[in-house]
């Protein structure tokens, strides 16, 4: 009796082992994951259940509409530190063998990034702006911590007027060097003056507030180009078109955009002024 006990659990063993196998082996595996919400102010941190060969991370503001962004080896654990806090953002991920076969994915779930604490974000310095380097926008520059938010409010005198216009520094910002960072206002008028400010994002309690800057930066766009023109081609002709336009002494550098009928404007080729065409 006890030798077919021993035989029966040994038995059940060997089945455990192989449905085990099976698992992995077999695609449409339903993966549990999951994100960090409110809880981590570097990043959204997303989870799933198991260390995989590869794991596909995709990732979208709208639950819809998700790109893949990210692909993960042998781990089961990813920090996303290119999000905004206060943000809503939804992932899903998708698993892989070593053959580079798709045996599972997870569900859609979100996750949303926290903001810093007051005590631990420190009010931007050194902020300056472009004045007349370009016609169609304006760089603002400043240096802050590299875990912080920024917002930038523009103004169109120095008093901040109480109609005053503020745009966040997320949506054309860039990581210049160390602690430095770059805005850059293309809402903007040739021959026109700004002024700017730059906040760091936190939150007390419910409260999100921002520390700003001590001082307000001049910006300001040079002239438009002007007398430009450009020779035309016969129909159905192809050819070369030149484009040419008045010298201005204080410019070096000049872009040429192009556009079709009732189309968008993109950079054709960018000029120096010695080759003006």
């Amino acid at each position: 009796m006890k030798r077919y006990s021993i035989l029966f659990i040994s038995l059940l063993f060997l089945m455990s082992c192989s449905q085990v196998v099976l698992d992995y082996s077999q695609t449409g595996l339903k993966i549990n994951a999951s994100a960090s919400y409110d809880e981590n102010d570097t990043g959204i941190m997303i989870k799933w259940d198991g260390d995989f060969v590869k794991v596909v991370v995709s990732k979208g503001t709208n639950s819809a509409k998700l790109s893949q962004f990210a692909t993960v080896e042998v781990q089961s654990s990813f920090l996303d530190a290119d999000t905004t806090p206060g943000v809503d953002y939804y992932y899903f991920v998708e698993v892989y063998s070593a053959s580079g076969k798709k045996i599972g994915e997870s569900s859609v779930f979100k996750g949303r990034r926290a903001y810093r604490a007051a005590a631990d974000v420190s009010a931007p310095v050194s902020v300056s702006a472009s004045d007349g380097d370009y016609s169609d926008k304006v760089v603002v520059k400043w240096s802050g911590n590299v875990l912080d938010t920024f917002v930038v409010y523009r103004y169109d005198t120095a008093s901040e007027p109480a109609g005053s216009t503020s745009r966040k520094a997320s949506e054309n910002l860039s990581f210049v060097d160390d602690e430095e960072f770059e805005y850059v206002d293309y809402d903007v008028e040739p021959d026109s003056a700004y002024y700017y400010r730059v906040g760091a994002v936190y939150k007390e309690g419910e409260i999100v507030g921002t520390k700003l800057s001590a001082d307000i930066a001049r910006g300001a766009t040079s002239d438009a180009p002007t007398g430009v023109k450009a020779t035309t081609l016969a129909d159905n002709t192809p050819g070369e078109i030149t484009v040419s336009w008045d010298t201005d002494n204080n410019a070096v550098y000049f872009t040429v955009c192009r556009a079709a009928e009732d189309g968008e404007y993109s950079v054709v080729a960018p000029y120096a002024k010695e080759k003006k065409k």
